[in-house]
């Protein structure tokens, strides 16, 4: 029976997935929504028959659902918001998210995690009418070390969630859900796309002279190809090196 409709994302967890999927189980796959084309996907999906169109707004896959009728819809790594009409439909939906929930719901989870010092992860999560605030199924933490960076946490995160998803493609493609864990609100923490952009720049050059300047020109005076360059700062009961490396903006 083809009870699984799959939403998959441009990104490379989303593609995997998907793949993964129509190689595996391609007798259970309903259909896939694609948010942008991909040999890589399509090459499985036309190979046992799997019904595939390119996504162009929520009116087009909602009389997609109702036409099919899935067991469960599966938003592989995807970005667009599924709203009431679709989740009145009374088909479990699901997400991937790059955050260890209920910390860091929302965008740039990697970023917040490290600069608002809360655990990390990978989760895998009904979704309800918030924004990353449905019930647990899966998930898995991971441990940001202080010489990461967002790039080093990042990569932490879509490592731990293809991992995540491999383990329980089975149970996702069956339908075999766990009963789901509600996240705890007192925890929960949400950051919106602005205001990771509100501290993006500074701007005030006073500030920048008088003390950004100075602190950044003794970093990279102090920064040399050896671990025994840079700034000294002891973090918990370990020293570490700091080192800085400006790169010049491109206009482009």
């Amino acid at each position: 029976m083809k009870n699984v409709a799959i939403c998959c994302g441009a990104h490379p967890v989303g593609r995997k997935f998907t793949r993964h999927v129509a190689e595996f189980f391609p007798e259970k796959i309903s259909f896939v929504a694609m948010e942008k084309p991909s040999n890589y996907v399509s090459h499985h999906l036309m190979q046992y028959g799997t019904h595939e169109f390119l996504y162009e707004d929520e009116g087009q896959l909602l009389k997609q659902l109702k036409e099919k009728k899935p067991e469960l819809l599966v938003l592989a790594w995807w970005p667009h918001i599924i709203h009431d009409e679709i989740l009145s439909l009374g088909i479990p939906v699901i997400n991937f998210h790059p955050s260890y929930l209920p910390y860091n719901r929302g965008k740039y989870p990697a970023y917040w995690s490290i600069v608002d010092d809360t655990p990390f992860g990978a989760t895998i999560h009904l979704v309800d009418a918030g924004v990353d605030t449905g019930r647990v199924l899966w998930q898995v933490p991971v441990q940001i070390e202080p010489t990461d960076t967002g790039y080093d946490a990042y990569g932490k995160a879509l490592d731990a969630m293809n991992s995540l998803w491999l383990k329980h493609a089975q149970d996702i493609m069956t339908v075999n859900l766990p009963e789901p864990i509600k996240q705890d609100e007192v925890e929960a923490t949400s950051h919106h796309s602005s205001e990771f952009f509100e501290y993006e720049t500074i701007e005030d050059s006073e500030t920048v002279e008088k003390f950004i300047k100075p602190f950044l020109n003794d970093l990279r005076a102090r920064t040399y190809p050896n671990p025994k360059s840079g700034k000294r700062i002891k973090m918990g009961d370990k020293w570490y090196r700091i080192h800085l490396y400006l790169v010049e903006e491109d206009d482009n």
